[in-house]
């Protein structure tokens, strides 16, 4: 697989996956920092300059690759059972999972929200799902590397199995409660729906509760990144700061 861009070296470089990185492709003009090129060292990966119609014959010319294309051993996917095993002790704990999300991008970016709010793992679908792919590590900005990910063949299951382990499950849809009015407990789980069709029923009857994003103005539903962003954000908000849940206004002259 190749992976492209200055993101992806620098986050798979300190993450756990590093040992997937077999060769690294600079173009002329591109350069390494020298603790990057220690790193590259220490993992005995070789640095190849070549020109740059040769980096895009690998990655596409329209691809953002910064110069810097990352030859790697296909990614690494965490087990789920594993995953839970690591959460079950903390007292605190966070999961999205993604029933038949189908676009890289909208997958990349969700991840890359997820990390970014403390998320401790994204769950996928084995069928009709996108899969982690160099477009995806791409809009993540490299933040797959840094965040445990695991694909799941019966997504039911794994719901009812992080049920088992003390997570509480939200479904996503514009009928569910609106999350301001939700006590989120200490363990959720959060599902997205696939981009046009939502949550399956299966899926939904899984799911203890189902939660809603209000709007100011009618429509069919938001982007579903987008509604993992807002999701996520307003978990993390409640954990750091449990005293201001609901709004406050400084009064005038108040810093």
């Amino acid at each position: 697989m190749y992976l492209y861009g200055k993101n992806a070296l620098t986050e798979l470089l300190k993450s756990q996956q590093n040992a997937i990185l077999k060769k690294v492709y600079l173009s002329p003009s591109a350069s390494l920092s020298e603790r990057e090129e220690s790193l590259l060292k220490g993992l005995n990966v070789s640095v190849t300059v070549m020109p740059l119609k040769t980096i895009e014959q690998l990655v596409g010319k329209g691809a953002a690759h910064q110069g810097v294309v990352l030859e790697t051993k296909d990614f690494q996917y965490l087990e789920y059972e594993e995953l839970l095993e690591q959460l079950e002790p903390a007292p605190v704990a966070s999961l999205v999972f993604l029933d038949q999300v189908q676009d890289p991008h909208n997958l990349g970016a969700i991840i890359r929200t997820a990390y970014s709010a403390g998320v401790d793992g994204v769950v996928t679908c084995q069928d009709n799902s996108a899969s982690v792919t160099p477009a995806v590590v791409k809009v993540s900005a490299g933040s797959a590397f840094l965040l445990p990910i695991c694909i799941v063949n019966n997504l039911r299951r794994a719901l009812e199995r992080a049920k088992e382990k003390g997570f509480w499950i939200y479904g996503t849809e514009k009928d569910g409660h609106p999350y301001p009015l939700v006590a989120f407990p200490p363990k959720i789980g959060l599902v997205f729906g696939n981009e046009s069709s939502g949550m399956r029923r299966l899926v939904k009857e899984s799911c203890d509760e189902t939660v809603s994003i209000p709007m100011a103005n009618p429509f069919d539903s938001l982007n579903v990144s987008v509604s993992a962003g807002i999701l996520c954000f307003e978990i993390l908000r409640r954990r750091l700061f449990p005293e201001t849940r609901e709004p406050q206004v400084l009064k005038e002259g108040e810093p």
